[in-house]
């Protein structure tokens, strides 16, 4: 299997709540902490969130390196019913993938479509960009156009990494996202020492309408290894996502 349908069938995983049991798998393969949520549609607007921005703090390097890939990111899908599945996501990653990558902090931002079923793919990527531990990241993924305008059909998303050249992308899909959520994912990774070495990660976030603040109601997922813990809270509008976990195991 590859990197991407192992990637995806863990966010059709996450989805539906399926709780799947490996034995030859190591012990951080997959979705580890989740916050998701559906956002309801309201009546008169194409779609029930315009703006979506997350700001983060690359972390420190793991302290071992075990041929781990770690994903960070916000991520936004359309409903859990479509038929359309997909995420754009704008990536903080260490270590390889199948767009590239090593043992470096690198962002990029990623569209995913398909299923395990009909075949998964990777879309359209950005060009990948090297980043540093300590340094603040700000990743927006927009509504840019929805349909009616100028006779459009589509919806026009695009995803960034503000003050990064060349981590823009742009996408037309047929439905619009309703899903968002923050993860961290992880593969190959044997022992817990794999993850950032700081034992936690924070995402702060803002979500818009129309200009007006959206709460989303979140779902909390997390992994039973590492001693690791998930919250959410919202602190007067910024949804802060926190992750916490022991590296000693």
């Amino acid at each position: 299997m590859t990197s991407i349908q192992d990637r995806f069938r863990a966010l059709v995983d996450a989805r539906t709540d399926v709780k799947t049991f490996d034995e030859t798998a190591p012990l951080l393969h997959g979705y580890i902490g989740l916050a998701y949520c559906e956002l309801p549609t309201v009546v008169g607007r194409t779609a029930p969130f315009d703006f979506f921005q997350t700001t983060v703090v690359v972390p420190p390097p793991p302290s071992r390196s075990e041929g781990q890939t770690i994903f960070m990111f916000p991520g936004v899908q359309p409903s859990r019913n479509s038929a359309h599945i997909s995420i754009l996501q704008p990536v903080l990653q260490w270590g390889p993938s199948a767009a590239g990558g090593g043992n470096s902090w690198t962002v990029q931002s990623y569209y995913i479509r398909g299923t395990p079923q009909t075949g998964l793919d990777v879309g359209a990527y950005s060009a990948r960009r090297d980043v540093g531990p300590g340094q603040r990241l700000d990743a927006v993924i927009k509504l840019e156009a929805g349909p009616g305008a100028s006779g459009r059909k589509t919806y026009f998303y695009s995803s960034d990494l503000v003050g990064i050249e060349g981590t823009f992308l742009g996408i037309d899909v047929p439905e619009p996202f309703v899903q968002v959520g923050l993860a961290l994912e992880v593969y190959n990774g044997s022992t817990c020492a794999a993850l950032p070495s700081s034992g936690y990660l924070t995402f702060e976030s803002v979500l818009k309408s129309n200009g007006a603040p959206v709460s989303p109601a979140w779902g909390i997922r997390a992994g039973t290894m590492c001693s690791f813990t998930a919250t959410a809270v919202d602190r007067n509008g910024v949804q802060e996502i926190a992750f916490g976990y022991n590296v000693s195991g």
